[in-house]
This record gives structure tokens, C-alpha cells and sequence, in this order.
């Protein structure tokens, strides 16, 4: 048996003798780990970098990364930062466009005023979003600002506030700190609840860019990179078309009332053939005008449509828009077809006799036929 040397080897060597591909850091070889790391300390001496680059590379494959560029003016006048304590703080404008380039979604149903609507004095609101990481997880952000009467008028009552009044003063004779408060936090509560709000939205983005609230001026002058991430499906594949085309039918199920139409049977194969149908228009839940095509431009009226009673016209009216979303022509086109061929009934499917009717049915079934 040969003998073991029981001299001990230098400080490292045992380490260094060690396969380099043996030892992980955090799921990173060490060569990698350390690539990403010069590269994210040389990106960050040009740029805001608000993500980490190594994660660019761990994106799930059915999303695809995206990554904007935005510049900042870092003089005041510009209109994208405003100074205060030292440090120049990005304005709304600016932070409305990291918003964009973020992808961030606000939920209505979770943001808005918080406080008692009644109490014009103190006024709390909320901010509530969804942005997706690059991981492709969904993280809620949030944001909240208040705004209050008494606040305001300690602010403008304070000495310093009424000493700078005092030096542009404009009044004869000039307002008392007691008036000159109440003035300007009157003048506040006007506008107490839109202000509020873009400060609740401003702290919102701030947290979902990872980003401080002030910079110095010679730091705004690096571009902030913003990463996020969007859909990317096979539109080849079958199943993924058979999904859509399940969504929209679902849609048009929604806005007539039941369920989707049901397909012939043997009509599975030709359906996933035809080109996908435009989505069908969102309704939302508290009866604010319904945005279809045609609509906002006056032709038709929401009313003549959708129907608050059932009628044997609204049958009609499912029957021609769900052939046509099976084969392809969408509501508008339609439209325009009995525009084209009844210009008397200015596009109203309701209006339809018999024989209008059923020739609009037999021009989508031959439509289908040749498909």
C-alpha cells in the first residue's frame, strides 16, 4: 500500500488543484459568475441599470425580454426632473415612461381613494400594479400618498416658507403667516386628489424600476436600462391557435349570454386552419358605453345591438357574428356588407328581413364551404 505524504500542502494549492467546472456559485460556474459580474460593474459606469444581466439568460422559453433605453434631462426646465433638497427627483413625465417601458399594468379595482370622500381635508389614495419579472413571475407594486389641510398650512406657515413669500411679495400690503398659510393650503385642496394620486403612481413606479427617489445632476445625465419581458408564443403551433380561438368564441358567448357557440362536429381541423378573428370587444361589468367597431364613430348605436329583452333579432345577431368569427370575418365586416347591400338599413342587423337574413347566412356557409 503506498504511504500518504503527511506533508501538508501550501495555503490554496488543494483549491487551485480543483477542476474549475467542479465548483458552482449559486448555480454559476465561476467563469460565468465572474463575466456577469465585470459586466454588470462596467454597464452601471455608463448607465441605470435596474436589473441583473445574468438573468436576461434565465427567461422562461415561452417569453421573450425586452429592453428600453430612456433618457433623462437633468436640467429643470426640461421638464423631466425638478430639484429640491439638493437632488433633482424625477418628474412624472419621466417616471411615466419608465412606466411604459416597465410594463406596468395598474388594477383600477385596487387602487383610488382610500380615505372618507366626504373629507376634502384629508385625503389618502392608493396605487396598485402588476409587472412581470424576468423569471416570468407576476409581482403586485404599491404605492400610497396622503395629503392633509393641517400639513399644508404648517408647511406655508412656517418662517422660512413666509420669509421667501416675503421676498417676491407682490401683495400690498403683504399676508400674514396665518393668512399666507391658509391661502396656499387652500389653494392645495383644490387639486388634493389628482396631486396625491400622481405621487401614489410615482412611488409605485419607483418601486417596480428599482430606482431612488433623487439623483445628483451629473448622475441623470446615464440613460436608465429597463428590462421586462413580453409573449412569446408559437403561432404555429395548433394547440396555441385552438386556445385563442376558444378565448374569442368565449367572448362572444359573454356578450350575447350562455356559453360559446358549439362547432358541427369533423370542424376541429378546418377551424385551426382559418386565420385568427379579431379579438372580441371587452364589456365591462358597470354598463359604461360598449366599445365596438362602428360605434364610436356614430354609425350604429350600442342600443340597436345589444337588446335589453330577448328578441328573435338577437338570435339573428349571434347566428351572423358567430359564422362569421368562424370563418373569419369579424362584426365589422359584416356591417360593411349590409351597408354595401342594404344601404336603407345604415348597417342595423337587427333590421334584416327573411330574405336579407338568410342570404347573409348563405354567403358566410359558402365562405365556409370554400375555406
Amino acid at each position: 500500500m503506498p504511504q500518504q505524504s503527511s506533508q501538508a500542502p501550501a495555503p490554496g494549492r488543494e483549491l487551485a488543484k480543483r477542476p474549475v467546472t467542479a465548483l458552482q456559485v449559486g448555480g454559476y460556474a465561476p467563469e460565468d459568475l465572474a463575466r456577469d459580474v465585470n459586466a454588470l460593474v462596467a454597464i452601471r459606469q455608463i448607465a441605470h441599470v435596474t436589473f441583473n444581466p445574468a438573468e436576461l439568460r434565465q427567461v422562461p422559453p415561452w417569453l421573450k425580454p425586452r429592453i428600453s433605453i430612456e433618457m433623462i434631462n437633468p436640467e429643470p426646465n426640461a421638464g423631466d426632473v425638478y430639484q429640491r433638497e439638493g437632488v433633482r427627483c424625477l418628474h412624472k413625465t419621466a417616471l411615466d415612461r419608465l412606466a411604459v417601458a416597465r410594463g406596468i399594468n395598474w388594477v383600477p379595482e385596487r387602487s383610488g381613494l382610500r380615505s372618507n370622500p366626504r373629507d376634502i381635508d384629508n385625503v389618502v389614495v392608493c396605487a396598485t400594479g402588476i409587472v412581470r419579472d424576468l423569471s416570468g413571475e407576476e409581482r403586485t407594486i404599491y404605492g400610497e400618498a396622503q395629503w392633509s389641510y393641517e400639513k399644508a398650512y404648517a408647511k406655508y406657515f412656517a418662517e422660512k416658507s413666509h420669509k421667501s413669500y416675503l421676498s417676491n411679495c407682490r401683495d400690498n400690503p403683504p399676508l400674514t403667516r396665518e393668512e399666507y398659510g391658509a391661502k396656499r393650503a387652500t389653494e392645495e385642496r383644490e387639486y388634493a386628489l389628482e396631486r396625491t394620486e400622481s405621487r401614489a403612481k410615482n412611488r409605485a413606479i419607483r418601486q417596480a424600476c428599482v430606482i431612488r427617489a433623487g439623483y445628483p445632476a451629473n448622475e441623470l445625465s446615464k440613460p436608465f436600462i429597463i428590462a421586462s419581458v413580453q409573449l412569446n408564443p408559437d403561432y404555429d403551433d395548433p394547440a396555441f391557435q385552438a386556445a385563442m380561438r376558444e378565448r374569442a368564441l368565449s367572448s362572444l358567448g359573454s356578450m350575447f349570454g350562455g356559453g360559446p357557440p358549439s362547432l358541427p362536429q369533423g370542424r376541429e381541423g378546418m377551424l385551426r386552419e382559418l386565420p385568427p378573428p379579431m379579438q372580441a370587444p371587452a364589456i365591462s361589468e358597470d354598463d359604461e358605453e360598449r366599445e365596438i367597431e362602428g360605434v364610436a364613430e356614430g354609425q350604429i348605436q350600442p342600443a340597436d345591438v345589444f337588446a335589453s329583452e330577448a328578441a328573435p333579432e338577437d338570435s339573428r345577431v349571434a347566428n351572423l357574428i358567430g359564422l362569421g368569427m368562424e370563418v373569419g370575418v369579424d362584426a365589422d365586416g359584416i356591417l360593411t356588407a349590409i351597408r354595401r347591400l342594404w344601404p336603407d338599413l345604415d348597417g342595423d342587423m337587427t333590421r334584416l328581413d327573411d330574405d336579407q337574413y338568410r342570404a347573409l347566412i348563405g354567403h358566410l356557409e359558402a365562405r365556409r364551404t370554400r375555406s
